[in-house]
């Protein structure tokens, strides 16, 4: 593990690996418990304006990549598991000023996810999950009633298969969301807050089951919350929330 900093860029590099052999019990060895895991990140970010870099509120922009790798065993069985997974991330955040709108964060991320049912050469299953995901969101400072809040937008793609055994029971498919949220926190009183809350999403998965027919649905999930928050002596507090939600 490595941590550089050079001037306004932070670089972050960090590795490790491990092996484990099967398990031994006092009633002997448990065959095929055997353990292979290994993986590692590189990252960096980018510190702009005149704060100095790392302090909070801080304009930054930085990407990084990740991967892990895992093989193993199924005890009772000779099979193993080999999985691999990579991730392409990146995380921003701007400040907007003191006024209505504080600060804009901006986020995003690719992973690729395969693992596999293996026995000797041979491949019993295969799943694989490809997706992408972006995330805007803007913190909101005084607005009329409203003392802080925040709205943000929220798209993600994903595409899933499975080959081999495992696609006589898991189809292809692929799903799309669009998601719209807000929070926004209000005093009504000297140690009294009220908090709201809301989400809508649209969601459309298309694929083929069973029937061997193309097929699509589309969804608009809701959730709502409302709460209100005592704060007491100290770190003592007391809240009260109702929530409502669609899966």
């Amino acid at each position: 593990k490595a941590n550089v900093a050079l001037g306004r860029v932070g670089l972050h590099a960090d590795a490790f690996r491990r092996r484990a052999d099967d398990y031994d019990t006092p009633l002997g060895t448990i065959e095929n418990s055997w353990i292979h895991n290994e993986g590692g990140a590189l990252g960096g970010s980018w510190f702009l304006g005149d704060s100095p870099p790392g302090a909070p509120g801080s304009d930054r922009v930085g990407l990084g990549v990740v991967h892990y790798a895992s093989r193993y065993g199924l005890p009772g069985e000779e099979a193993y598991i080999d999985m691999d997974q990579t991730k392409l991330l990146m995380r921003s955040a701007f400040g907007l000023g003191s006024g209505g709108e504080r600060q804009l964060t901006v986020d995003g991320g690719w992973a690729d996810y395969e693992h596999a049912e293996r026995e000797g050469d041979e491949v019993h299953s295969t799943f694989k999950d490809r997706q992408w995901e972006l995330r805007a969101e803007m913190l909101l400072g005084t607005l009329g009633l409203l003392d802080e809040g925040a709205i943000g937008v929220q798209l993600q793609d994903r595409d899933f298969s499975a080959l081999g055994e495992g696609a006589d029971y898991l189809a292809p498919t692929s799903t799309r969301n669009l998601a719209m949220f807000g929070f926004a926190e209000s005093l009504v009183g000297e140690r009294m807050r009220l908090q709201f809350g809301a989400r809508v999403e649209g969601v459309d998965i298309s694929g083929t089951p069973i029937t061997d027919e193309a097929t699509k649905r589309s969804f608009t999930p809701f959730s709502a919350s409302l709460g209100l928050v005592y704060d007491g002596v100290g770190a003592w507090r007391m809240g009260l929330a109702l929530t409502s939600a669609q899966i």
